[in-house]
């Protein structure tokens, strides 16, 4: 269950994540580790006050120096992360032609789960944008798999796969195509883009968890664990 939740966090599952790592705490009362990926796991859902209470917790038993000097500083960057999010939903219209400033603004509704918000400001602006600019892309592109609109998202990635501007980016986006496959029921496809990701970057954890996932569900088990084991030693 523990492996599981972490497939979860690295794949952006937020509210699987939080019901695993909530019962798995429950049951682990005292077990710091389990208490800190439930604090992730609520970021992923916006709720940024129950993941600081989390944290809170560990370090009032927490008795290892660098230990809590990690766990402040991810609770200072969770703090930064909340005032962010209350930034964005109390926020003024920006103009339109304020390209740069609507881009940002569509990134911070991405990595806060607002969907649909991040679609709707990057449709506003695409046809301001210069055929080049394949950033827009990528953000609607992730905004459209994690809203459930799988063929547009697909669409989206597979036209700047290869883009010699987004060279580092290829294994994440080989990543977003496996998983838009796999959500969509085509198993042979996604395992397909995880192999074309890890040969890109054979270092990327996410790729060996959603591989693995996919290996368990062909009943491929030995591969499986092989791919969940090199996915959690390079977490």
């Amino acid at each position: 269950n523990f492996e599981l939740g972490l497939v979860y966090l690295t794949s952006k599952r937020g509210t699987a994540a939080v019901g695993l790592f909530r019962e798995l705490a429950h049951r682990n009362r005292k077990d710091d580790t389990i208490w800190c990926n439930l604090a992730e796991a609520f970021t992923l859902v916006n709720d940024y006050a129950s993941a600081l209470n989390c944290l809170t917790r560990v370090l009032k038993s927490e008795r290892d120096t660098d230990k809590i000097n990690a766990i402040n500083a991810y609770k200072t960057d969770v703090e930064k992360e909340y005032e962010q999010y209350k930034f964005l939903l109390a926020r003024k219209k920006i103009n339109p032609q304020d390209t740069a400033n609507i881009k940002r603004l569509a990134r911070l509704y991405l990595g806060h789960g607002n969907y649909n918000l991040c679609i709707a400001e990057i449709t506003e602006i695409n046809q301001h944008l210069p055929p080049t600019d394949w950033e827009w892309k990528y953000i609607l592109g992730r905004a459209y798999l994690e809203s459930g609109k799988y063929n547009e998202s697909i669409a989206l990635i597979q036209q700047i796969w290869g883009q010699e501007a987004l060279a580092n980016k290829q294994d994440e986006l080989a990543a977003k195509l496996a998983r838009a496959e796999e959500l969509k029921g085509n198993i042979d496809h996604a395992l397909s883009w995880c192999d074309r990701g890890l040969k890109y970057n054979e270092s990327n954890p996410e790729l060996y968890f959603l591989r693995g996932s996919l290996y368990a569900k062909k009943n491929m088990y030995p591969e499986a664990i092989a791919d969940y084991q090199r996915g959690k030693k390079l977490q």
